[in-house]
């Protein structure tokens, strides 16, 4: 084989190996920005769940000791009802 040939054969090889880390660089973003996607919409449905605990414990404390004995429960179950309420809802 000729100088020329073994110099010919190392550039295919050493453009096919760098062809091959790059398919495997790029594979490997794909799914790291997949997985930062999924990430993100998780944390969004946390938030939004948050959220709608925070809005029912407002709305809870809004209502009145008359309104709460009208509904049999405790003025001291808002909390814990907010959050019941609300899991039970959520999205994840």
């Amino acid at each position: 084989m000729s100088t020329v040939t073994k110099q010919n054969d190392f550039k295919l090889k050493t453009t096919n190996v760098v062809t091959e880390l790059e398919a495997a660089i790029a594979a490997a973003l794909h799914h790291n920005s997949n997985r930062m996607v999924k990430l993100f919409k998780r944390w969004r449905r946390m938030v939004v769940a948050r959220r709608a605990q925070r809005d029912a414990y407002f709305e809870l404390s809004k209502m009145s000791d008359h309104e709460f004995d009208d509904l049999g429960v405790s003025r001291t179950n808002i909390s814990n009802i907010a959050t019941t309420r609300c899991d039970r809802r959520r999205p994840f």
